[in-house]
């Protein structure tokens, strides 16, 4: 039998370990691959969201003195709607949804998928877009939009909203943008390849996604269930037999392989980091700090290919 000595086995565990770390940091930064070989792309922090990505402005960027956030300043978005209606979270949302993505927002047309009571519709008109258009499935809401826009003094010309099923009326009219805003709807479906199709026929340059995110470096979807009663719910304008929806919550690496298909790349995230560091304790927006949500940004790229199996 042969014999190790104690030295040996030390060797031994400390190659294993160089091993292991070398093999650990291969995998939380694979290699970028060149679209034209069909892989996928890289982006460092890409996916999961475990941690936020780093900040990449200068500390101070994004601090909010007292009374001056967008809610502060329009404070009649708290009352005409239920959903997150809080001041310090819609303030901060804010600074990564539109004033992180100002510089294609201004002079855009926007679509803003689910418009809700047009917080985000307005946000990015008075960020410099040229004209919004919001679809979203709840009456309500649509008359709540409207009635806001028309108190803050928004010219009529420079927006319009469509009221039904999404899938449904943007598949008919097909309303054409620059950037289109798709925000806190994709965990409340799971009709993600009509989700696309409907932002890829708008022909625009841009998507603005945030949304929950599963955290797994894997292109899955943790499938789940949602209630259809409340303005934070799933929307469905079909029966249901127990009062629940379907609906997924993907993972960052599956939505880039779902914009893969339809020409869109990941671009770039919303810098939260630098947002949370400037402005805490941000305790109203943990679920960005725990990295169970984002928000991404995609840009058209008519050279991607087909991304392989995952």
């Amino acid at each position: 039998m042969k014999s190790t000595s104690s030295a040996g086995r030390v060797i031994n565990k400390g190659r294993a370990r160089l091993k292991l770390r070398t093999r650990l940091r291969a995998f939380a930064h694979p290699a970028p691959a060149h679209p034209a070989n069909g892989a996928l792309p890289t982006l460092d922090a890409a996916g999961p969201v475990e941690s936020l990505p780093a900040r990449r402005t200068a500390p101070g960027s994004w601090t909010i003195a007292p009374g001056t956030g967008f809610i502060d300043q329009h404070p009649r978005f708290l009352d005409t709607s239920t959903t997150a209606a809080t001041r310090s979270r819609l303030n901060l949302r804010h600074e990564a949804i539109i004033t992180d993505n100002k510089d294609v927002l201004e002079g855009a047309r926007v679509l803003d998928i689910a418009s809700h009571d047009a917080r985000w519709t307005y946000a990015a008109l008075r960020a410099g877009a040229s004209h919004v258009t919001g679809a979203e499935g709840r009456p309500e809401l649509v008359a709540h939009a409207e009635e806001n826009l028309q108190h803050y003094g928004v010219d009529p010309d420079r927006y319009r909203f469509i009221v039904g099923d999404i899938f449904t009326t943007l598949d008919k009219e097909r309303p054409q943008a620059d950037v289109v805003l798709c925000l806190g709807f994709l965990y409340h479906t799971m009709r993600y390849d009509d989700v696309f199709h409907v932002m890829s026929q708008s022909n625009a340059e841009f998507l603005i996604l945030d949304t929950q995110v599963e955290p797994s470096r894997e292109a899955i979807l943790r499938v789940r269930t949602n209630g259809v009663v409340g303005q934070g719910s799933a929307f469905t304008d079909s029966p249901i037999h127990t009062g629940q929806v379907l609906v997924g919550r993907p993972s960052v690496r599956a939505l880039r392989t779902m914009a893969w298909v339809y020409g869109y790349r990941l671009d770039r995230f919303s810098d939260w980091s630098g947002i949370l560091e400037d402005n805490p304790p941000g305790r109203t927006v943990k679920v960005y700090r725990a990295g169970a949500r984002a928000t991404l940004r995609f840009k058209r790229d008519p050279s991607l290919g087909t991304p392989p199996e995952e």
